[in-house]
């Protein structure tokens, strides 16, 4: 009997798994072949999708996000949890996300420093971009 037990929790657990991850199963190719400035034009893409919902005055969830754009839940996740610490998405009830700023005003400029290249998390300052190798200082060697 225990042996019965334990196989038909095993087969519940493997079904579980399973289901849970086939919402990305498609998409698991994608991740494979990521390519540099991919994050810059996921990003895009999500933004992209809230502000064509915004103009349409409707809320998006974040599994039809995903769906639309082709991309991992939890990848648009974290897009959505960064573009939320910076006021530009807002979430709503039950995993909705909506645009919390007019379109026009975010730019793609903005968008590159918020998820391609910080700056200023790298310890670079925005005064020291224009400079030449030459000039700049780098870090400091004890």
């Amino acid at each position: 009997f225990l042996i019965w037990l334990y196989v038909s929790w095993v087969v519940v657990l493997v079904g579980a798994t399973l289901t849970a991850l086939l919402p990305g199963w498609r998409n698991i190719g994608g991740e494979a072949d990521r390519v540099p400035g991919r994050k810059l034009t996921e990003a895009l893409d999500v933004l992209r999708v809230l502000a064509r919902a915004q103009a349409e005055g409707r809320v998006m969830p974040s599994m039809r996000i995903a769906r639309e754009v082709g991309m991992l839940p939890y990848r648009v996740e974290s897009i959505l949890e960064r573009a939320a610490e910076l006021d530009w998405v807002a979430k709503a009830e039950k995993d909705a996300w909506l645009l919390a700023r007019d379109a026009k005003s975010i730019k793609v400029d903005d968008v590159y420093r918020a998820f391609v290249y910080d700056a200023a998390s790298v310890g670079v300052s925005d005064a020291d971009m224009p400079l030449s190798l030459d000039q700049f200082p780098g870090e400091k060697k004890a």
